[in-house]
C-alpha cells in the first residue's frame, strides 16, 4: 500500500514538472506569435500558440501534451484513449480521427432508418459531439496556419546560422515578411528547467539585425527563489552572451528616443495548478543586468526576486511587445558579421537544460513586376 502511494506521488510530481515545462514553452511560443503578428489579438491566442508549438516542438506541445489535451472536448479525449488501446490491441496504427469517422457513420446510418416521431434525441446529440470532435481532430490546412514553402534563401548573403542541422518551420507574415522558427531542447524532458526565446528582426538588404533574448521561469506567488544552481548558471550564461558582448552599447547612429539597448530579459510567469486551468499570464520582463540590484533575502537567507521589487524596473508583456515592435527595446543594430561572431562563441544550445526557440523575422525580396501586377 505504501509503495502504491509512493508511486502515485512520483507520478504527480512528474506531471507537475511536465506541466511547468509545457507552460513555460507555450508562453515563449505565444510571445513570439505576438511579436511576429504585431500584437494582433486574433492571431496571438493560446490555441494558435499550441498549434505552432505542436509543429516546432512536438515532443513538448504535441499530441501527448497535457495542455493540448485539456483544450479539447471529452469526446476527443475518449477517442484518443480508444485509439491508443486499439493500436496496442491490433498492432496497427489506429488514429482517433478514423475511429470518430467510423462511429459517426454508424450513428448517421441509425438515424437514417428511424421512423418519423421516433425518439432519436440522444443519438442526434452524440452525432453533434462526434462532428465537433472530427473538426478538432482534422489537421489544419497549411493555409490556415500560414505555413509557406517558399525558398527563403534568396539573399545576396547567407544569414548567420546557429546550430545547423535543425529544421525550421516557416510562417508567412504581413508585408512580405516570413518568420522562421525552430526549437532546440534536451533529449530528456525531465532535464528541462525552462524556456528561452531568441527573436531576431532582420534587414537583409542592409545586412543588419536586432535581437532580444528572453528566459522564461515559473515563480510562486510572484516570488522567484534563486537557489537552483542550474537557473543561476542559465542566467549567467545569458548575461555573458549579451551584456558582456556589449549588445547594449548604443551605436552613434542609433535612435536616441528609446530605452537602453538591453537585449536579455528574465520573464517569470505564474504556475498553472492544473492543465485545465484558464490559460492566462501576467509575467514581467526583467532586464538581466538589473537582477542583482533587485534581489532580496527570503526564507533562511535565500535570494529571491519579488514582484513588488522588480516592477519598478520591469516591463509588462504588453509594454515589452509594443516597444520591441517599434524598435525602442532590444539590442542595438548588429551587422551580420557581428551576429556570426556571437553565435560562433555560443555553446551548442541543444546541450542546455532549457527549450530554446530560435525565431527570425525576415523581409523577403519582392519582385517589382509581380507586385505591380498583383495590385
Amino acid at each position: 500500500m505504501e509503495n502504491d502511494e509512493d508511486q502515485v506521488g512520483e507520478d504527480d510530481a512528474r506531471s507537475a514538472t511536465k506541466l511547468d515545462v509545457e507552460w513555460t514553452t507555450l508562453n515563449a511560443v505565444r510571445e513570439l506569435v505576438n511579436l511576429a503578428s504585431g500584437g494582433d489579438p486574433t492571431k496571438a491566442t493560446y490555441q494558435k500558440a499550441l498549434e505552432i508549438g505542436g509543429e516546432i516542438c512536438p515532443e513538448i506541445l504535441g499530441e501527448s501534451s497535457l495542455l493540448r489535451d485539456s483544450q479539447v472536448s471529452a469526446t476527443v479525449r475518449e477517442f484518443k484513449q480508444r485509439a491508443r488501446l486499439e493500436s496496442k490491441k491490433t498492432g496497427d496504427s489506429i488514429t482517433p480521427l478514423s475511429l470518430v469517422e467510423k462511429n459517426l457513420e454508424e450513428e448517421t446510418e441509425l438515424l437514417s432508418v428511424a421512423d418519423r416521431g421516433q425518439a432519436t434525441d440522444r443519438i442526434r446529440q452524440r452525432v453533434k459531439r462526434l462532428e465537433a470532435a472530427k473538426v478538432q481532430l482534422t489537421p489544419a490546412r497549411a493555409s490556415e496556419n500560414q505555413i509557406i514553402n517558399r525558398d527563403v534563401k534568396l539573399f545576396s548573403k547567407e544569414l548567420p546560422s546557429l546550430d545547423d542541422g535543425h529544421g525550421y518551420s516557416d510562417y508567412e507574415l504581413l508585408d512580405e515578411h516570413v518568420l522562421r522558427v525552430r526549437a532546440l531542447h534536451p533529449d530528456k524532458a525531465e532535464e528541462i528547467t525552462g524556456a528561452d526565446l531568441i527573436y531576431e528582426r532582420h534587414q537583409p538588404e542592409l545586412e543588419k539585425v536586432e535581437l532580444v533574448m528572453i528566459q522564461y521561469k515559473i515563480w510562486e506567488g510572484k516570488h522567484l527563489y534563486m537557489k537552483d544552481p542550474r537557473m543561476t548558471a542559465q542566467l549567467e550564461r545569458l548575461r555573458s552572451f549579451t551584456c558582456d558582448k556589449n549588445l547594449c552599447e548604443s551605436a552613434s547612429d542609433q535612435n536616441r528616443f528609446r530605452f537602453p539597448c538591453c537585449s536579455a530579459f528574465l520573464r517569470p510567469t505564474d504556475r498553472l495548478q492544473s492543465a485545465d486551468q484558464t490559460l492566462r499570464t501576467s509575467g514581467e520582463h526583467i532586464p538581466i543586468c538589473e537582477i542583482e540590484k533587485l534581489k532580496s533575502s527570503g526564507e533562511r537567507g535565500a535570494e529571491v526576486l519579488r514582484y513588488e521589487d522588480v516592477k519598478q524596473l520591469s516591463l509588462s508583456h504588453i509594454e515589452f511587445e509594443s516597444l520591441f515592435r517599434s524598435g525602442k527595446v532590444g539590442s542595438r543594430l548588429l551587422s551580420y558579421s557581428e551576429l556570426s561572431h556571437l553565435y560562433s562563441e555560443l555553446d551548442s544550445l541543444s546541450a542546455t537544460s532549457t527549450v530554446v526557440i530560435h525565431a527570425r523575422e525576415i523581409e523577403l525580396p519582392v519582385d517589382p513586376y509581380s507586385r505591380r501586377h498583383n495590385r
